[in-house]
């Protein structure tokens, strides 16, 4: 089953080859401590690039159902990764699907939403 949310009208199609896809990692405002420039290590578990753009950036929930958490911190961490804008796509990847909550936020913002089952069909 294929859970593709929103209207599709934002293209994330590459004006060239993709230069590069991998996970990120770095410094980002620790919001636990918001009056203090105190930072902490934020992750994105896959991005795309296409040269300096940040075409699509996921958050993966491997051992558990996705649950709005995944967006939400996928959203607070996509922010400070270079290449950012808004015509960067988001999308969560899940083991075993995705909560009621997650895939109607999902389709009122146009986030992917896949499976691992949806990966190997």
């Amino acid at each position: 089953m294929t859970h593709t949310s929103g209207s599709g009208s934002r293209s994330c199609a590459p004006t060239g080859p993709i230069s590069r896809h991998e996970p990120w990692w770095g410094a980002i405002p620790d919001e636990r401590q918001p009056e203090t420039r105190r930072t902490r290590r934020g992750e994105l578990d896959l991005v795309i690039y296409d040269g300096r753009d940040l075409l699509l950036a996921g958050e993966a929930k491997w051992s558990e159902t996705a649950d709005i958490d995944a967006l939400a911190q996928l959203r607070r961490t996509v922010r400070h990764a270079p290449g950012f804008s808004e015509r960067t796509r988001l999308a969560v990847y899940a083991r075993d699907g995705f909560s009621e909550r997650l895939q109607t936020a999902a389709r009122a913002d146009g986030i992917i939403l896949r499976t691992v089952a949806d990966l190997y069909a």
